[in-house]
């Protein structure tokens, strides 16, 4: 077998920077990419700046290990070590010699942009713009930092339109969607075999049965508005004495939300259930999911709940009305409307024939135009372009 080099077209090498690589939206389309990459016969090679993730949360760091993809931790703690991750980057990169480095989230972004500069030739840096973020410093430094870049992937035409306005080209820009696995996120379990022939036993007690579920899923951040939500949440549950509102994540905002529910008196019907590894099994269990956010590029839970097969209430975000296309004005409301999104929630969760009617016409939408492959095969498209162009003499 001939080893092939990071230039060579027919398996090209690949560098895929990450901030980290716990259970993320961005995380596991990362790691859907670099596994497809490899199946259609790159060499990818995973980084991630922080350190590997606990063993609750290190699934992703399993499936990229199980599909043989070299992996590399930085170890990386504070923002006080930023000139070292540039110089651990530069030195991985330069042993790997990839034809091609994509990073992926803000850190990242900044930090292989750096690195890059220190390798010789250069090769090709795409970076990935996956918010449209509202905090107007951070946005301008991280579009200032990497304006030398080769090419930027947006999630959504809503994020493209921020990295023009902050100076990106147009002809340096690319919009490719996220993609969801139809298959992990359907609206019910695979079949199983069934169970060897035995004798004849008592038919098992049957679980008690769970009230109807609001569910929200995310990072409890402001970005995901869980707090703005939490403001009306008692209207909210007033109006539908029989559900109970499930908000699924971790993050910073945890101790914030815990004691407004407890002054909302709510405790007992909005849980917080904290990170949970199975979110395809909670999407099937939810009546209805709730995507409250004050800003994103293009939401991963709102994926997963459309090939799910659930109806949703959404704010009008940044890529939300690019993924829920004709049925976005029956499923959101604008950012400032709160009033609005409890009205529709309550509708919703009242009408079970329209949330059967939307979660259909969800299910069928992702699956015509936001598949893996079809992300992977536009990503696979774009690497091999600007591999050949950077092969082009001057």
């Amino acid at each position: 077998m001939i080893e092939s080099s990071g230039r060579d077209n027919r398996h090209p090498r690949v560098a895929l920077v990450t901030t980290e690589l716990a259970v993320g939206g961005a995380e596991q389309c990362l790691a859907r990419l670099a596994i497809g990459l490899a199946r259609r016969g790159f060499q990818p090679a995973v980084y991630s700046l922080l350190p590997p993730p606990a063993a609750s949360r290190d699934r992703l760091v399993r499936q990229l290990a199980n599909a043989q993809i070299p992996l590399h931790f930085l170890g990386l703690r504070h923002a006080t070590q930023f000139r070292r991750g540039v110089r651990q980057l530069a030195d991985l990169l330069a042993l790997q010699q990839p034809a091609l480095v994509q990073s992926f989230l803000f850190h990242a972004n900044v930090v292989t942009a750096r690195a890059i500069r220190r390798l010789r030739p250069a090769p090709p840096l795409v970076t990935g713009w996956r918010v449209a973020d509202q905090r107007p410093c951070r946005a301008w430094l991280e579009a200032r930092l990497t304006r030398h870049v080769t090419h930027a992937v947006c999630v959504s035409h809503a994020v493209a339109a921020q990295a023009r306005r902050l100076g990106m080209p147009a002809d340096r820009l690319s919009v490719i969607p996220n993609g969801v696995d139809t298959t992990q996120f359907a609206p019910t379990l695979p079949p199983t075999p069934p169970p060897p022939m035995s004798p004849p036993m008592s038919p098992p007690m049957s679980p008690p049965m769970s009230p109807p579920t609001l569910l929200a899923i995310g990072r409890l951040d402001p970005q995901k508005g869980f707090d703005w939500l939490l403001q009306d949440a008692r209207r909210l549950l007033d109006a539908l004495p029989e559900f109970q509102l499930d908000i699924v994540g971790e993050g910073p905002e945890r101790s914030q939300l815990t004691n407004r529910i407890a002054a909302a008196g709510l405790l007992g019907r909005v849980q917080l259930r904290g990170w949970q590894d199975d979110i395809p099994r909670h999407l099937r269990a939810a009546t209805l999911v709730l995507i409250p956010s004050r800003w994103e590029g293009m939401p991963n839970v709102l994926l997963e709940a459309m090939a799910t097969g659930r109806a949703v209430v959404a704010t009008r975000v940044e890529g939300v009305e690019e993924l829920l296309g004709p049925e976005t004005a029956a499923q959101t409301t604008s950012v400032l409307d709160l009033p609005g999104f409890i009205d529709r929630v309550i509708a919703l969760a009242r009408d079970p024939a329209e949330r059967e009617r939307l979660g259909a016409a969800n299910r069928r939408r992702v699956s015509e135009r936001y598949s893996m492959d079809a992300m992977v095969n536009a990503y696979a498209a774009l690497y091999q372009a600007l591999i050949r162009a950077a092969e082009v003499p001057l």
